[in-house]
């Protein structure tokens, strides 16, 4: 050893911004591949084998944190997605329903000049000149996916396609972002363990104050309407919204149940006030109905219709920007 050289002496750590380096997703070229193609889970899946990396990138640089939604049937995701988009919190819905065996898939995949391959991995493109097919450039693609169930897709591009674009709305089967079966409670807890992401502190007298608060839900009524009348009310529901996005980022245990207070109250104002009266009005008048849910059973992670209504079921599955998929090495992973 050189007798020079300092063993005590510290190296300042380097930074790799790997993020800060990455493209959004093509949130907006997805759907408009979606829009021309009756086989959107194909088209989902393949998108995403390149875009789930982005979507993770670019959720961790944002400064709500995204809550992890798993779900297994589409009126449970309708459900949930309501909630969230009531609360106007990011989410990312994970379904950890079956999926089939691997199957061998062939498709047409996008090919306009201004069109970006960025997904695909893993498929093969077996074209090298674009064919036209309605008026729209094509290339030929061969690939192996296991594909979630068709109506997922449908719904992700159709009730949720502009929270989709804008990074709100994320939807992925649990097995292939490196969440087993078998051990999904585990999965997401180990995702927010590593990404250091969980925005409540398990304590009981925070447990016990989240518990017993009641968050109000809108429905009864199609999805055009409900996204009409949250738009219209945007200003209605800032202050609900900024507490509970107080609560998911984190905060100390007095914080916590300053902020409680503050949302109980703001709630009976949505319910009983003059202030919230138009809203009230507005939601009768569609047919809807302006009720409220325990959070216990919200969705704030894998609590959801599980009847798991404890701080320690809730807290694991709130990840700032990733899931398991980002620590798990699977063969058949997004």
């Amino acid at each position: 050893m050189s007798p020079d050289f300092d063993h005590n002496s510290k190296y300042e750590k380097t930074r790799f911004p790997i993020d800060e380096s990455v493209e959004n997703p093509s949130y907006n070229q997805f759907l408009d591949w979606a829009s021309n193609t009756e086989a959107k889970a194909l088209a989902l899946d393949i998108w995403a084998r390149g875009n789930y990396i982005r979507y993770m990138m670019s959720r961790a640089k944002d400064e709500n944190p995204t809550v992890i939604v798993p779900f297994s049937f589409l009126d449970e995701l309708r459900c949930y997605y309501r909630r969230m988009t009531l609360m106007d919190i990011p989410a990312h819905y994970v379904y950890v329903g079956d999926l089939p065996s691997p199957k061998k898939y062939s498709c047409l995949y996008p090919a306009e000049d201004d069109y970006k391959i960025d997904g695909g991995a893993g498929w093969n493109i077996v074209m090298s000149e674009p064919m036209v097919v309605r008026r729209r450039k094509w290339l030929f693609a061969m690939g192996c996916s296991r594909l979630m169930p068709e109506v997922f897709a449908e719904w992700l591009t159709s009730e949720a396609s502009a929270d989709f674009a804008r990074g709100y709305a994320f939807l992925s089967p649990a097995e292939l972002i490196g969440i087993p079966k078998s051990f999904v409670q585990e999965g997401l807890e180990m995702a927010a363990d590593i990404n250091n992401s969980v925005p409540f502190s398990p304590k009981v007298a925070a447990a016990e104050l989240l518990l017993n608060l009641d968050l109000p839900y809108i429905d009864e009524m199609d999805h055009d309407t409900f996204t009409k009348i949250i738009q219209d009310n945007d200003y209605r529901l800032a202050r609900f919204r900024l507490g509970i996005k107080k609560l998911i980022t984190g905060s100390a245990p007095q914080a916590i149940i300053d902020t409680v207070e503050e949302l109980k109250d703001e709630v009976a104002q949505m319910q009983l006030s003059d202030s919230g009266l138009r809203l009230r009005q507005t939601i009768v008048k569609f047919g809807g109905v302006f009720t409220t849910f325990g959070a216990g059973l919200s969705a704030f992670g894998t609590a959801i219709g599980r009847g798991l209504s404890t701080i320690d079921t809730i807290v694991p599955t709130i990840a700032g920007a990733a899931t398991a998929g980002a620590v798990a090495t699977f063969v058949d992973i997004w």
